[in-house]
């Protein structure tokens, strides 16, 4: 077999196995850099300007980074157009066609458009009625935190019952609801608040507290404390039992003051990184390619949120509501089993490929041609055998909230000693503000 023959057949086997291999888009950088200097509009304009450089197969990944920074700019309702948008993308990649997932099992999941992990589809729910929470509609607010239920029922329907993930039910988009439900106002609202904040609790005492480390916030406790003492009187004792240390902020107090409510960002989100390793068989190698979450911010201990206006000043720790980190990779990990499978069946079919072709060769030109052919074919092999590593990589790394009442006025408010913006609020209202920090 002329040597030239030989180069065009590996050439030819090589950009196919590289045309599956590329990689998530090299803008995301650019546009962290921006959002950690507060420059969102220039971060909005790099992504605008960019948007092909993300590629045909990742553009769900740049709705969600659009969409985080238009929240993160306080451009709420353009934010929920990009994330409305989102929804439709990953609805749509659901029903990725046979062909397309087929060939993600003979060469690595670049080849698939990015689905987004559960988590993260998700969250867009969360950022949503954030945003309606911010404009202070209620209604459609609770509309986005009712979803996070159905949405992870949809989600875990999709896998076997042995299969699914361990991220079933999110305490904070619970608590979420509870407040969005307090902000109606209306009697019916309230005992659905109360219920949302039972349901809230328990699922912080149960699967965040032993998954993801978060314990229920104080915030939590006071809010169901605060309802219990006026609709649920045996409920109050048995909570009060519960929580002793947790003051009672009376219901009348908070009806005839006003509530802000911080929402903080802190440090950016992990990213996925390579966790291979290969093992020769039989002269064959083979090649196990997994993801794993990295983080890239650990939280720099207590923060404060404060309010001061002439003559009066509050203040209340901030306090973990979601990590990010941990959500991220434990729910990476519960999947492992299912990826496991797909990788073994891919890593299977390649090695046979490449042994039945090399054997080809060596018998039909020799050994030379057999073992050029043997150890480029490996090279293609071990190279195109690569673990997807794109993830939505404008998140933060975890969400913590306060919760100032506070007498009606105009405030100046504070993040530990950072001046974050100001704020007017009447007698029974209730504001959301956000802060995106590194520090």
């Amino acid at each position: 077999m002329p040597f030239r023959k030989l180069i065009r057949i590996i050439a030819g086997a090589g950009c196919c196995f590289l045309s599956a291999c590329a990689s998530g888009p090299t803008v995301q950088p650019q546009i962290n850099y921006m959002v950690v200097t507060n420059r969102y509009d220039r971060a909005l304009s790099i992504l605008e300007k960019h948007q092909k450089d993300y590629g045909e197969r990742n553009q769900l990944m740049y709705l969600l980074d659009q969409g985080l920074v238009l929240h993160y700019a306080g451009k709420y309702r353009q934010s929920n157009e990009v994330f409305e948008k989102a929804k439709k993308e990953y609805d749509k990649l659901l029903t990725t066609s046979v062909s397309k997932e087929a060939l993600s099992w003979v060469w690595n999941d670049y080849a698939l458009p990015y689905r987004g992990e559960d988590f993260e589809r998700v969250m867009i729910n969360v950022f949503e009625a954030l945003n309606y929470a911010a404009l202070e509609d209620w209604e459609n607010a609770l509309v986005e935190a009712r979803d996070v239920d159905s949405t992870l029922r949809a989600i875990n329907l999709q896998y076997q019952p042995d299969q699914r993930n361990v991220y079933k039910e999110d305490a904070f988009a619970r608590m979420l609801m509870g407040m969005m439900y307090e902000a109606s106002g209306s009697s019916s609202d309230l005992d659905d608040a109360y219920i949302s904040y039972q349901k809230a609790l328990e699922i912080y005492q149960t699967k965040f507290q032993k998954l993801f480390h978060v314990q229920p916030p104080e915030i939590l406790k006071e809010n169901l404390l605060s309802l219990a003492a006026v609709i649920d009187r045996p409920g109050f004792r048995g909570f009060k039992e519960k929580f002793p240390d947790t003051p009672l902020v009376g219901f009348d107090r908070r009806q005839k003051n006003a509530e802000i409510y911080l929402v903080a960002y802190e440090g950016f989100g992990p990213v996925k990184a390579d966790a291979n390793f290969i093992v020769p068989v039989n002269g064959q190698l083979y090649k196990f390619a997994f993801s794993r979450y990295k983080e890239r911010y650990q939280s720099r201990g207590k923060k404060t949120f404060t309010a001061r206006e002439a003559t009066a000043q509050y203040s209340e720790p901030v306090e973990l509501v979601q990590d990010i980190n941990k959500l991220a990779e434990t729910t990476l990990e519960s999947r492992r089993l299912r990826l496991t499978a797909k990788t073994l069946v891919r890593m299977a079919g390649k090695g046979l490929l490449v042994k039945e072709q090399t054997d080809r060769l060596q018998k039909n030109y020799g050994d030379t041609t057999g073992g050029v052919a043997k150890v480029v074919g490996n090279l293609i092999y071990l190279y195109s055998e690569q673990a997807d590593l794109r993830s939505w990589e404008t998140l933060p790394a975890n969400i913590g909230m306060a919760r100032l009442v506070v007498q009606p006025g105009l405030y100046n408010l504070f993040f530990d000693e950072t001046e974050i913006g100001q704020v007017r609020v009447k007698a029974g209202e209730k504001k959301f503000v956000f802060y995106r920090t590194l520090k």
